[in-house]
């Protein structure tokens, strides 16, 4: 009971800030039924408020609160998977309401499936997007946190933090933010254009996303490793260079990804972007050196996820482009890896 009053009390504090700090109000993309909803984009100052306030409390009470997350990460996991549970059976039970946009995979007779993928495509209390919260605020805030946790635990036992902890630490930080300051970029997603919100969403973004996508900085704090400037200089390499490319192959899209680009990245690979993001989470698992395969599962599950993505993705501009998507594919035959698939 009481990690599930901890993690209740989080998800709390994060709506409250989400509805009371300001935003700028953003437009977004044009839905197949004409519409545009609006949206309310303070995900930095609410970041920024929750990175503060774990400061103040760090300075006032020390490690313990963040030493007492790591004992009960596993009870505060089962408390995220119960609340996505919660959250998925009363956006399903809600969406049967008159006036409501389906979405078009989540809208067939098999109530589990479409309970599983979403059958309203963007759930709302009143002009409080609940799709646009879970996906941004829980996972990425979550994820920060428990990185943060888990460097501290390694603190409190080694008395000092190895480099590959700050390593992980600072990149994954330098990611999480650079989601909030181009949050109006998610707008424009298929997350919150196409996919409908069910429990595949929530799940991804109150469970999955903090606990798998922090993984190795768990592992770091179960097996503390320090590696040599070769290594260390290796996965700071690697580490800069796919966000580098991630980075700049989001500004070259443009907004609404309508414009098939021949010249740049897009040259190189139809989603570059998804190599950019492949080449730091491979730096992520080496900074945990060789001794075990476990912190390697991130990476093979983010190949998988994101191959996926492009099928799925390839399929969608297939049917809107027709023979011009055809003809781009053939100007650039590389799927993510330049040269290799």
């Amino acid at each position: 009971m009481g990690a599930m009053a901890w993690y209740a009390a989080y998800i709390l504090n994060l709506l409250c800030l989400s509805l009371n700090l300001p935003g700028d109000n953003v437009k977004g993309t044009r839905l197949r039924d004409g519409s545009r909803l609006t949206y309310s984009l303070n995900g930095l100052s609410v970041f920024q408020t929750v990175v503060t306030l774990g400061i103040l409390v760090i300075k006032n009470q020390g490690l313990k609160i963040p030493l007492w997350v790591v004992d009960h990460d596993a009870q505060l996991a089962i408390a995220a998977l119960m609340f996505s549970w919660g959250v998925s059976l009363t956006a399903y039970y809600l969406s049967f309401d008159e006036n409501k946009l389906l979405s078009t995979d989540g809208n067939t007779d098999c109530p589990l499936y479409d309970f599983t993928v979403g059958r309203e495509l963007n759930p709302r209390i009143g002009n409080f997007d609940v799709k646009l919260f879970s996906v941004l605020r829980p996972g990425l805030i979550g994820w920060f946190i428990l990185n943060g946790c888990y460097l501290f635990k390694q603190y409190d036992s080694l008395g000092y933090v190895t480099n590959s902890m700050v390593l992980i630490v600072s990149f994954q930080a330098l990611y999480i933010l650079d989601a909030f300051w181009h949050e109006e970029a998610f707008l424009h997603s298929l997350s919150i254009t196409h996919d409908g919100f069910g429990f595949l969403l929530a799940f991804g973004s109150y469970c999955w996303m903090p606990y798998m996508y922090s993984l190795q900085a768990r592992y770091l704090c179960d097996f503390p490793l320090s590696i040599p400037f070769w290594h260390a200089a290796l996965v700071a390499l690697l580490a800069s260079t796919g966000f580098y490319i991630y980075r700049a192959v989001e500004h070259l899209s443009g907004p609404d990804g309508q414009h098939l680009l021949l010249s740049g990245w897009w040259g190189k690979s139809r989603h570059m972007n998804y190599f950019g993001d492949l080449l730091m989470a491979f730096s992520w698992c080496l900074a945990c050196g060789f001794e075990s395969h476990v912190p390697y599962f991130y990476c093979v599950y983010l190949l998988v996820m994101l191959v996926y993505r492009e099928r799925r993705d390839d399929r969608r501009c297939s049917i809107k482009y027709g023979s011009t998507w055809t003809r781009y594919c053939v100007a650039v035959p590389y799927r993510i890896v330049p040269f290799v698939y």
